[in-house]
């Protein structure tokens, strides 16, 4: 059965504003574990540089706000480790999953924007944003993108090379380090592919001189 223009443009209005609210919610779940695996990654080097002092301080004030019990420091790094570690896959999950769905959202605001003669209509995550793309939001997505990330993966060696160097239960050494492989392993694979994707939006030379050729 065919369908008219206007009922195909309002499917896919609303197929844009569902695809919209996903990468909203994606982007506030991003935002919430940021904050999740930032304090982690702190209280991982704290933990790093005095791990005595760092986990009473830490079990005195859950045993004062939530009367937990006080734990051994072992326990603490290994809690602490993990809890670093969900919040960095989901981080980076969430993350991957908005770069991935932005270049999906762009091509729907284009087709819609066609029907308004190729206006500025439609066009607010794409090309309205991404026109004169301010230095300082750049300078943001850098921070996020790709220093962060950087940051925790040289906070999660640092960490596993003192433990190595710490007399810890050998069952909290070999998890400790189980969990700081997985961590390298994952903020690794994160920069690959932002590597990649960087590499793939820089034009080639010979993008280039057909570019001048047709200006």
């Amino acid at each position: 059965m065919p369908i008219d223009d206007a009922t195909r443009f309002e499917q896919l209005h609303d197929h844009y504003k569902e695809t919209f609210s996903c990468v909203q919610s994606a982007i506030a779940q991003r935002d919430r574990f940021f904050l999740t695996t930032l304090g982690s990654a702190v209280l991982l080097v704290f933990r790093a540089l005095s791990p005595q002092a760092t986990a009473q301080n830490i079990a005195a004030f859950l045993t004062t706000k939530f009367e937990f019990p006080q734990v051994d420091v072992s326990v603490f790094g290994s809690a602490l480790w993990f809890v670093l570690l969900y919040s960095t896959i989901r981080y980076l999950q969430f993350t991957v999953q908005v770069e991935r769905r932005y270049p999906y959202l762009h091509a729907i605001e284009n087709i819609l924007s066609e029907a308004y003669a190729g206006g500025i209509a439609f066009t607010r995550e794409g090309k309205a944003y991404l026109d004169k793309y301010p230095k300082f939001s750049k300078w943001v997505s850098f921070l996020y993108g790709l220093a962060f990330p950087a940051l925790l993966l040289f906070a999660v060696l640092i960490s596993m090379a003192l433990d190595l160097s710490r007399e810890l239960l050998p069952a909290a050494r070999i998890f400790n380090l189980f969990i700081g492989l997985m961590l390298v392993t994952s903020v690794g694979l994160y920069l690959l592919l932002h590597w990649e994707k960087k590499r793939a939006e820089k034009p080639t030379p010979s993008t280039n001189r057909r570019t001048k050729n047709h200006g």
